[in-house]
């Protein structure tokens, strides 16, 4: 589980970086510029952070975490995921965008 936890929360940080880069060239970057950036900028979204973030494994993990008489390591489990995949998200995009 430490290795989907630790991929899903680097393809959260790469996805949320690109969403507020592009965010901020879309309002700041010439017609030119902004065309090319936003648009390397999405294939690193799409692609680049689709490919780490392991939605399969994720479900697989939680499921066999989920068997009896233990089950409240799969709630644990998700709780973390999801928790800290939306922490540094929220930290992240914030500070690109209205700090920087």
């Amino acid at each position: 589980p430490l290795g989907t936890l630790a991929a899903n929360v680097m393809g959260s940080i790469v996805s949320i970086s690109a969403i507020a880069a592009e965010l901020r060239l879309g309002t700041a970057g010439g017609m030119e510029e902004g065309f090319w950036s936003i648009g390397t900028l999405r294939a690193v979204k799409i692609g680049f952070a689709g490919c780490l973030s392991t939605v399969s494994t994720f479900v697989s993990e939680v499921t066999t975490l989920m068997k009896k008489p233990h089950q409240y390591r799969g709630y644990r489990y998700i709780l973390i995921s999801l928790g800290s995949c939306c922490l540094l998200g929220v930290a992240i995009y914030g500070w690109i965008v209205y700090v920087i």
